[in-house]
């Protein structure tokens, strides 16, 4: 599968991930607290939970899809690391 389309698949999925994360925790607070709808918990509110969800799942289906959308870790640096001040000079061989 070509890389363009697996992240579209993820932005897809994770998109649709959490409109279903909201739907679910409304049923929870249906289920515990009664009569709470999308109207009663607000539209904006829906919007600003599924947002921060659908980012959660995108996460998590970069890795297992790799599609590296997100970088994996630091970048190399081109240039070695140098020893930090005070630090102990490496020891040259003995001159002969």
């Amino acid at each position: 599968m070509d890389i363009g389309l697996r992240r579209l698949v993820l932005v897809i999925l994770s998109i649709a991930g959490g409109i279903a994360g909201v739907f679910a925790i409304l049923a929870l607070l249906d289920q515990a607290y009664g009569n709470v709808s999308i109207e009663t918990y607000g539209v904006t509110y829906a919007i600003l939970t599924a947002l921060p969800l659908a980012v959660f799942i995108g996460i998590w289906l970069d890795y297992f899809m790799g599609t590296k959308l997100l970088a994996d870790g630091p970048a190399p640096s081109a240039a070695p690391a140098r020893p930090a001040r005070g630090a102990a000079k490496p020891e040259e061989p003995p001159a002969e």
